[in-house]
């Protein structure tokens, strides 16, 4: 051996792997012979410093190194596997029934193989592991300060162990083992812990328990459907888990159906509901010592609180025959008082066509007479024209006299008149004897009086123009 500070041995088969501050040591055992083999550094290792040696059942060997993440042995030769872009320091390994290889890393929990690479696994407690290993069954163990946790590899779920069994130290690093039955052996700083259950599928949990339920003065333990009535909606719930292990370490999740839109988380052994209207409810109540409720059981009481007698199903159908009665009340008189105010209307229309049809032949009597009216305007209208034309006709008769009369006034007349007036100047001159020159007088007189009637009937002809 190279160095003789030896971290962990492990065995598979005929072989034999040691894990020392100066790489590995492999020991083949060939009946009471054996032969040794050194790797390290020299040969290809990250690191001198391997924590422990691992084996799986594909026959590839695993190492945990101190600050270079992981090396693997296989027929081909060593393969490195980086975590990331620190360099972790790697305790131990595992592999689970799944055939999936585990590692554990320093500080940061376990990381696990998934296409060819290692990813972190973040549903732990814990990530200072000090141990892991796997069961028979195939789940996987690890030891942390809350106690020992197991990993359901095929649900993905874990379940601790911790205060319930009175394991809240931390073991030492790397030990632990198990024997040909199953049983698992944890090394800690307080002696050695017995893990029995690896056999086992199914993990144990607590079981949830409906004490009984309050409603307003009444209470009730039985777990048959339960009625109150809608004054006595005030409901208290009082539960318990039943959890021989570790009591205190329980948590509670309840729900009310048709009420409650999402589970309730708490640690109280009751739940309080203030006047919950009327309706059908269903109390559902789960328990977990983890704090992991998905896979919990549930315990179940179911209740009614009775709608009040004017919201039951009974008081609505009377309502409505009541209101479907009340209006064919309604209908029916409507019916009636139209029947009315139509005989009344049909009776005031009989009236009003009666009188419009009088109206009708008055006026058409009245038409008859305008027509008659009419002809008889017609006729004389007619006759008036005729006397019209007559009288217009008899008109330019004396129009045409008046002219004739004019013109000869103005002419014909005048022209002797004037001849007169000259004879009486000229007699005027003429010696003559008294009785002459009086009747001269009278004359020229005569004459200008004559003329001036003549000139008035001329100037009244002209104005009547």
């Amino acid at each position: 051996m190279r160095n003789g500070n030896v971290l962990s041995i492990c065995s598979k088969g005929n072989d034999v792997w040691l894990a020392t501050l100066e790489g590995v040591t492999q020991i083949k055992l060939e009946g009471s012979n054996y032969s040794i083999k050194n790797i390290g550094r020299k040969e290809g290792l990250s690191s001198d410093y391997i924590y422990q040696v691992f084996v799986d059942s594909k026959k590839r060997v695993w190492f945990g190194t101190d600050g270079k993440d992981i090396d693997m042995l296989d027929v081909a030769g060593i393969h490195h596997y980086s975590l990331g872009e620190q360099p972790k320091v790697i305790y131990g390994f595992a592999e689970d029934g799944l055939n999936n290889i585990w590692a554990n890393v320093q500080s940061e929990g376990l990381y696990k193989l998934a296409q060819n690479k290692f990813l972190p696994f973040e549903e732990l407690r814990d990530t200072n592991i000090s141990s892991l290993t796997s069961t028979v069954d195939g789940n996987i163990i690890v030891l942390h300060a809350l106690g020992l946790e197991v990993i359901n590899t095929k649900e993905n779920k874990t379940h601790l162990y911790g205060d319930q069994i009175g394991l809240n130290k931390s073991g030492n690093l790397n030990s632990i083992s198990k024997d040909e039955r199953g049983h698992i052996y944890v090394g800690t700083n307080s002696g050695i812990v017995k893990y029995s259950g690896a056999a086992k599928t199914e993990l144990n949990s607590p079981i949830p328990f409906i004490q009984k339920l309050k409603a307003g003065k009444l209470t009730f333990t039985s777990k048959v459907s339960t009625s109150v009535d809608y004054n006595s909606n005030d409901i208290t719930i009082t539960y318990k888990g039943l959890w021989y292990q570790n009591l205190t370490s329980l948590s509670y999740q309840y729900k009310l159906d048709n009420y409650d839109s999402d589970w309730i988380t708490s640690r109280d052994l009751q739940a309080t509901y203030s006047r919950l209207p009327p309706g059908e409810y269903t109390f559902r109540l789960r328990t977990s010592d983890s704090g992991f409720f998905d896979e919990a059981k549930e315990a179940v009481i179911k209740f009614e609180i009775k709608p009040p007698f004017w919201r039951t199903f009974w008081f609505y159908s009377l309502l409505i025959i009541s209101s479907v009665y009340g209006i064919y009340l309604f209908i029916k008189q409507r019916e009636r008082k139209l029947q009315r105010e139509r005989y009344v209307l049909q009776i005031r229309v009989e009236e009003r066509t009666k009188e419009l049809q009088t109206r009708n032949e008055e006026i058409q009597a009245q038409s008859e007479e305008l027509q008659i009216q009419s002809a008889e305007i017609l006729r004389i209208n007619n006759h008036l024209e005729e006397l019209v034309k007559k009288r217009t006709e008899e008109l330019e008769k004396k129009k045409a006299a008046l002219e004739e009369y004019a013109f000869i006034n103005a002419h014909k007349l005048r022209s002797p008149l004037a001849s007169i007036l000259g004879l009486v100047s000229i007699m005027g001159k003429l010696p003559k004897s008294d009785e002459v020159k009086e009747c001269t007088v009278h004359l020229e007189q005569s004459a200008k009086a004559l003329d001036e009637i003549v000139s008035s009937i001329t100037d009244a002809i002209e104005k009547g123009e």
